[in-house]
């Protein structure tokens, strides 16, 4: 779907277990996927929406920030910015409002099992070549969002987009 947050390719949840991840995939359930990449940008909490959040000054605004400092770092490390990348809240936000997507397209979509380069990497035929071909005929036909939806309420969800995953 787009670079790794892990390596070069693979985001963490994927990489932790893509055998896992694959079966899933392949598994015939509905599924829905929202890439860390879109939880970047506008949805990332800025030093001020920090500020903002810590302003509140209650024990749990003080947690919420705290028990992200580690993700704070790495966000940093990854991308020379500061801030926080929430891919949580995102994903959620489009699950209870599905509204928010802007844009959605059809393709086939896969996990990297066996490649010491790519191990972990989602891969997505946006070409559908899978679908014109005999590659995994039975395999799964997924839709997949894209575009920035319209907002809902803080900034967080500003860039987040949907990969919404039901099998045709």
């Amino acid at each position: 779907m787009c670079e790794g947050n892990v390596t070069p390719a693979a985001e963490y949840n994927i990489w932790c277990d893509p055998e896992a991840a694959q079966i899933v995939l392949r598994s015939g359930l509905p599924v829905e996927l929202v890439g860390w990449h879109l939880c970047r940008g506008e949805a990332v909490l800025n030093p001020d929406d920090i500020k903002h959040v810590l302003k509140i000054g209650t024990p749990q605004a003080r947690f919420a920030i705290e028990c992200n400092s580690r993700a704070k770092e790495a966000y940093f490390e990854q991308t020379g910015e500061h801030g926080i990348s929430l891919p949580d809240p995102v994903a959620m936000s489009i699950a209870l409002d599905p509204t928010i997507v802007a844009q959605q397209s059809e393709h086939y979509v896969d996990v990297e099992t066996s490649s010491d380069l790519t191990l972990g990497m989602t891969v997505v035929d946006r070409l559908n070549v899978a679908a014109t071909t005999a590659i995994e005929p039975s395999g799964p036909q997924f839709w997949i969002a894209a575009g920035k939806p319209r907002s809902i309420g803080p900034s967080i969800i500003n860039a987040g987009s949907k990969l919404s995953m039901p099998l045709r």
